[in-house]
């Protein structure tokens, strides 16, 4: 099967992009040439397996398409592979814990919605 051509940066409607990304569940690993090339994984099961080997699937060498130009210092932990991800994680977890979001979760919202007014 061809998979399809996918630009995330591309234009579409609602019922085209639907169709593109149907298209591409139905290829198990697609490849776009956008953006200087990449892979496309778009099932559940492929990307939870990727996200568990880092070791194929590496964020060290960066994680946006396209990179940014002059390509500036790694992104702590989003562009890190264990150990190094590792010690970063375990200071994030708990920031970023169930307990400590739930407590803020009302000033989030409010704070998104004071830039969504503002935006509009």
């Amino acid at each position: 099967m061809d998979c399809p051509h996918f630009d995330h940066h591309e234009t579409l409607g609602d019922a085209e992009r639907s169709q593109r990304y149907a298209e591409l569940r139905a290829c198990p690993v697609a490849r776009s040439e956008a953006s200087g090339g990449f892979w496309i994984l778009s099932r559940h099961d492929e990307v939870a397996a990727a996200a568990e080997d880092w070791r194929t699937y590496s964020s060290a060498e960066g994680v946006l398409a396209p990179p940014p130009a002059g390509r500036r210092a790694r992104q702590v932990a989003l562009e890190q592979d264990p150990p190094e991800h590792t010690v970063y994680r375990k200071l994030y977890a708990e920031l970023l814990s169930r307990p400590r979001v739930r407590a803020i979760e009302g000033a989030i919202g409010a704070n998104a919605a004071s830039r969504l007014a503002a935006l509009a």
